[in-house]
């Protein structure tokens, strides 16, 4: 008895040590993790560990700087209400929509530790803690689905995970990393629903990944769904028909709860994001497949050298042993006919749902994204692993003929895809490939070898520390490496000390210049002073101010055509509006009261330049309206938008003459823009041809590959025609290849006035370069920017200037290059006549505004606040319309007399998604209390 009593005793020590160890790997795969990232860093010379800042591409355009406007609005809101709405955003925004896509990560609370001149190391860090926590996570799953409940791999496989090929090519975009990292803890919750039958742990990674990023949780979420059906047949559960129906109604069940609770959320943010959808058709390829087999073989191998942006095949690759290990899966006899089977199906499917572009855009959401393709590829790299432990954990009844046969077809597979693929021409990235085929089918031989002499005893420790070792040098050392050009860390765009100081000049000129004067302030980015390491148009976010410019896919665009009008730099799908010049005039009408600037502005007070060697102005405009002020009735009726449709001429310049004309007409009846005649340009490099005859016949056309570079097929939001659609273009045609297209003009300066450029196309520009006496002024890249308009500045009268607009492009078309002098003089005399003294702001916070009206005629208050459902109006406490301008902004006809105007906003959606909330909420509680119930009866049996 004692005997049996010390063997029970001897197990159950036993079982409580392979606890102990299983849980305390997930820490270890954590703190392993983050210290490769750590040495990562240090070998990327990455800010504040070297020099080059993490920030690039949409991280530092949208991601980090909305994270830091989050910040300065948990500091400041006093209610909750503050939160649904921000004026920082543009010119005012729901935040619904970018809330729900950018900012509801719980992670992201912890940018309350760090100040705006520190987004470089507080996105260092949040990429560094989730990619620790995507490895153990992976650890945790791998332990669970380990066939010996406890593996020695596990945190091994955890770093594979986390530096994944997906990873480290998609970190910049940070609000996908925490789906990325909960999809294993939530497949390890799955298995436990499988198992145990436990959905608390399963129901609450679901919420947080509902809650962290609704897009990735869609893709997660398809996935788990599969897998569950797989693991059901695999564990044998169809057998009972009825537990498999059940098991699998209870996880849609849970699901769908988990999404009601989150409605009061993801309700406001769907309808936030359908109302501002992308207006422009972009025209959807007709093929049926995205790639070919051997342009796809590139990706089960480390590297690739495209360009950052460009597009992309699936990121499928993890690490070269991860491959070697899943065809040694299929090839060895130790794994089972029906396993292969098994996996083979699901290899395969896996894909097609690559190749076939229904199904890979089924899988994004049904939306094509704009770039970075293939997004849903992380989700499968849990069967990757899985397969890939499971052969590993097998290895001994694998034989020496199945590893050299594994290499055999990996060595073939990797000719192939040097020969026929995208690997052609990349010696280095095949020659890596090739040394780590034939690294690892050597190691395999080692780990499968039992029979060591007596002085090699110690091998098969030193082999599992050696595969550690290779492919941790692989996966974080190596994979950047070999991913030059594409990979995040190895793309060096700016300096993060520099781009540090950048911010710290926007605050401290923005502290002076948001004295309450006026209720927005705004940076101009077109400047020939602008250094890559400083800020052009987010400065907002980082100083808190509020601005007009904004870059985000839910952003207002009836707001951003309404802004198109200026000359502001908008993009074709009207995603971003920027600030690219200062004008007295527009300032005013935006209620701008001060602009920084890099250039000399002479129509405006200086005020103070930096002390962080930005070469920073703030400025402050002489003249600028408030938020809401009195214009005339008529002024409604104004064609807003006649440029979109005008024909021979589209000057945006004499346009805002008409524009003020239009609100004020008893105060400007003189043009303040005076513009320049006989100024004739010289071409170069180019001829000016008239290819109408060229043109192929409608008739022709579905005989001929069309030769239009039309990238858009409609724009449902505005009326510009494109080039081939109008007959007042002028295209000029490339002569040399090797040479731009050059448009030069000689200007004789006649006035020491504020010199402004129109450059106006039918509908977007090409490519396109201005440069002022040689230097380099602002860019438009080709068909990304609708017309525009830049300010050149002041010069000496007297003087000569050269002003010169080069492309690149093979064909240049235009149909109008205006220049004007804005006559400041003449704009302040007509200014000074306007009346506004009939309506007074008394309260704007975010999403709430109050204002008293005194008017005596029938004039309509006109406010610079963005127009979009959501705000109701009241006048007197009683509900009233909404008199909506230009489809773009908020104007409300009260009448004369004494009125007391509300505006309150609150994102649609909210209140109903409340109600599906405690819909689901109360659904929870009632789905645990059936299962505590019918649990009850079994316990007392």
């Amino acid at each position: 008895m004692k005997e049996v009593a010390s063997l029970n005793a001897s197990k159950e020590r036993r079982g409580k040590t392979v606890k102990g160890s299983v849980r305390c790997k997930p820490l270890i795969a954590f703190i392993y993790a983050a210290i490769c990232y750590v040495l990562l860093l240090v070998m990327s010379r990455v800010y504040p560990l070297g020099i080059h800042s993490i920030l690039l591409s949409d991280l530092e355009a949208q991601y980090a700087p909305f994270l830091f406007m989050y910040r300065n609005m948990l500091l400041s809101a006093s209610s909750v209400k503050e939160m649904l709405y921000s004026f920082s955003m543009g010119m005012g925004k729901n935040m619904a929509g970018t809330f729900g896509y950018y900012m509801a990560s719980p992670l992201n609370l912890l940018i309350l530790l760090f100040r705006p001149e520190q987004t470089s190391e507080f996105i260092a860090f949040i990429i560094g803690l989730k990619i620790s926590l995507a490895s153990a996570f992976m650890c945790l799953f791998i332990n669970k689905r380990s066939e010996k409940g406890d593996s020695k791999w596990s945190i091994l496989f955890g770093l594979m995970y986390a530096f994944s090929s997906y990873f480290m090519l998609y970190m910049f975009n940070i609000m996908w990393l925490d789906g990325y990292a909960l999809l294993p803890l939530a497949l390890y919750f799955t298995e436990k629903f499988i198992e145990e039958d436990k959905k608390a742990g399963l129901m609450a990674t679901l919420l947080l990944m509902f809650l962290s990023n609704y897009y990735i949780a869609y893709m997660a979420g398809i996935y788990m769904f599969f897998y569950l059906l797989v693991r059901l047949s695999s564990k044998g559960l169809y057998s009972d028909r009825k537990t498999a129906a059940k098991k699998i109604i209870r996880f849609i069940v849970a699901a769908v709860l988990c999404a009601l609770i989150m409605c009061v959320i993801l309700l406001p943010v769907g309808i936030d994001t359908i109302a501002n959808a992308d207006p422009v058709i972009v025209e959807k390829s007709e093929d049926y497949v995205g790639f070919t087999f051997t342009g796809f073989l590139d990706q089960i191998f480390l590297g690739t050298d495209e360009e950052f942006l460009s597009d992309n095949l699936p990121y499928i690759f993890i690490s070269v042993f991860v491959t070697y290990l899943c065809t040694l899966f299929f090839v060895s006899a130790s794994t089972e006919k029906k396993e292969k089977k098994t996996y083979g199906f699901v290899f395969a499917g896996v894909y097609l749902v690559f190749l076939i572009n229904v199904f890979d855009v089924a899988w994004q959401a049904f939306d094509t994204p704009n770039w970075f393709f293939h997004r849903e590829s992380f989700v499968f790299y849990p069967l990757f692993l899985v397969v890939a432990h499971k052969m590993l954990e097998r290895i001994k009844q694998a034989t020496v003929k199945e590893f050299l046969k594994t290499g055999g077809i990996l060595l073939v597979l990797l000719f192939a895809a040097q020969s026929f693929g995208l690997m052609k021409d990349r010696e280095r990235i095949f020659l890596c490939n090739l040394c780590l085929i034939a690294a690892f089918t050597g190691l395999a031989f080692l780990l499968q070898n039992d029979k060591w002499h007596e002085q090699l005893k110690d091998m098969p420790k030193i082999v599992p520390a050696l595969v550690y070792i290779l492919v941790t040098t692989e996966v974080v050392f190596f994979a950047p490496i070999m991913s030059t050009g594409r990979a995040v860390l190895s793309l060096n765009t700016r300096d993060g000390a520099k781009y540090a100081d950048s911010i710290r000049a926007i605050e401290e000129l923005s502290s002076v210049g948001n004295d309450g004067s006026s209720f927005r302030l705004e940076l101009e980015q077109a400047s020939p002073e602008l250094k890559p390491y400083e800020i052009d148009d987010v400065g907002a976010f980082y100083a808190g101010y509020n601005g007009i410019s904004f870059f985000n896919s839910s952003s207002t665009k009836g707001l951003h055509r309404f802004l198109k009008q200026f000359g502001y730099t908008v993009n074709y799908n009207y995603f971003t509006a920027g600030y690219t010049f200062a004008s007295p005039d527009t300032d005013a009408f935006l209620s701008i009261g001060h602009t920084m600037t890099r250039s000399t502005y002479t129509a405006a007070d200086p005020i103070v330049s930096d002390s962080y060697g930005n070469d920073l102005t703030l400025y402050s405009n002489r003249n600028v309206l408030p938020l809401a002020f009195p214009v005339d009735q008529d002024a409604f009726g104004f064609d807003f938008y006649s440029l979109e449709a005008a024909s021979g001429q589209k000057d945006y310049l004499s346009f805002r003459n008409s524009f003020y004309a239009s609100l004020f007409p008893d105060s400007f009846t003189e043009d303040f823009y005076i513009p320049l005649e006989n100024i004739e340009p010289s071409y170069i490099n180019c001829e000016n041809i008239d290819v109408t005859d060229y043109i192929v016949s409608e008739e022709d056309e579905d005989e001929e590959d069309s030769s239009s570079d039309t990238a858009y097929a409609a724009d449902l939001l505005g009326t510009e025609a494109e080039y081939d659609q109008r007959d007042d273009v002028t295209s000029l045609y490339k002569i040399n290849e090797e040479l731009p297209i050059i448009i030069d003009y000689e200007i004789p300066v006649e006035s020491d006035k504020e010199l402004y450029l129109n450059v106006s196309t039918a509908r977007c520009l090409s490519d396109c370069t201005v440069y002022v006496d040689g230097r380099y002024f602002m860019r438009w890249d080709s068909r990304s920017f609708y017309s525009g308009v830049l300010r050149l500045g002041s010069f000496e009268p007297g003087s000569t200037i050269h002003v010169s607009i080069v492309s690149e492009d093979s064909v240049f078309r235009f149909i109008d290059i205006n220049f004007a002098y804005l006559d400041n003089d003449i704009f302040e005399e007509q200014f000074t006549g306007i009346d506004i003294s009939g309506v007074t702001v008394n309260e704007v916070v975010n999403g709430h505004v109050e204002i008293t009206s005194d008017l005596s005629d029938d004039r309509v208050i006109l406010t610079t606040i963005p127009y979009e459902k959501g705000w109701t109006l009241t006048v007197d406490g009683q509900p009233a319309d909404i008199k909506v301008y230009q489809d773009a902004l908020i104007g409300i006809d009260c009448g004369p007399g004494h009125h007391d105007i509300v505006l309150d906003f609150t994102p649609p959606g909210t209140k109903t998604g409340a109600m599906l909330s405690v819909i689901g909420i109360v659904g929870t509680l009632l789905f645990a209390f059936a299962d505590k119930k019918k649990k009850s009866p079994q316990k007392k049996a």
